[in-house]
């Protein structure tokens, strides 16, 4: 139900893995962008959930300050795990 701005509801989504590793990647860029359009930067780390399930109950996610994937619990709650929304360009 997210809607910021010119965003519209439905028009956003949770990345891939791959996605997160290019986000990964390209993180001094992209917090540049957020910077300029005025929104939140990604922290140098943390775990951000990705839109790939292994099963039922888990799903892949990515830290990013190492980049590298691990597999946890959707109700894993022993740590902070975020969601970052992306969008199509």
């Amino acid at each position: 139900n997210l809607t910021i701005g010119d965003m519209l509801k439905g028009s956003w989504f949770l990345p891939s893995p791959r996605e997160l590793k290019t986000l990964y990647d390209n993180k001094t860029k992209v917090n540049a962008g957020i910077t300029a359009a005025g929104g939140t930067t990604i922290p140098d780390s943390g775990w951000y959930w990705s839109s790939t399930e292994s099963s039922s109950d888990d799903a892949l996610n990515m830290n990013l300050y190492y980049g590298n994937v691990t597999n946890k619990p959707k109700n894993y709650s022993t740590s902070k795990f975020y969601a970052r929304c992306a969008v199509a360009y």
